[in-house]
């Protein structure tokens, strides 16, 4: 598998990496495994016509905001089955709480958050995005949350269950978020 099979790159979400960037990310080799990441706060429901424009307002915020090279995920998952290019394979992330942990796990982001449902195809999108950063990127076998690195309540409830599903990837009826009172309102 190269690719997913409804693989958006940089270039077609109009990324504006270069522009604002005054320093680049650094080249990972093999990595432990995958993170998964949610955005956190609630998205509402919206068209995947939508979907680009989120992505680029999390780049801004990365580069724009934070100051980091680009933004902070190797890629982006939608609620409609599609899988952004962010940094992509091969390139530290900056999403998993530390170095160390940026430097063994690729990241993955779903456009959704506290409430939002967790969608079949956004978990078909994120098993296809887990498959390209193994075949692509070297990524091994774990696939753990954001809240495995750091406390914090990233990817949420469901997806958190999902992910540690013994039949990693099989779609479960997801369509609201556990109520918990929030630690933090970044998904990183």
């Amino acid at each position: 598998m190269s690719q997913p099979s409804k693989f958006v790159t940089k270039e077609e979400w109009g990324s504006t990496l270069g522009r604002q960037a005054t320093v680049r990310t650094h080249p990972i080799g093999a990595t432990k495994g995958v993170t998964l990441h949610w955005e956190g706060p609630k998205m509402g429901s919206f068209p995947h016509s939508k979907c680009a424009g989120k992505v680029r307002g999390i780049e801004r915020f990365h580069e724009q905001d934070r100051g980091w090279a680009d933004l902070a995920y190797s890629g982006i998952v939608c609620p409609h089955g599609y899988v952004f290019e962010g940094r992509g394979v091969g390139v530290q992330t900056a999403a998993n709480g530390s170095s160390d942990d940026n430097d063994d796990y690729y990241a993955l982001c779903y456009l959704g958050g506290k409430g939002d449902p967790f969608t079949a195809e956004g978990q078909a999108a994120f098993i296809e995005g887990v498959q390209w950063l193994r075949s692509d990127g070297d990524a091994g076998p774990e696939v753990n949350g954001h809240r495995d690195h750091k406390s914090t309540e990233c990817p949420g409830d469901v997806i958190y269950r999902w992910l540690n599903n013994t039949d990693f990837g099989q779609p479960i009826d997801n369509t609201q978020e556990d109520e918990m009172s929030w630690k933090e309102n970044i998904p990183f």
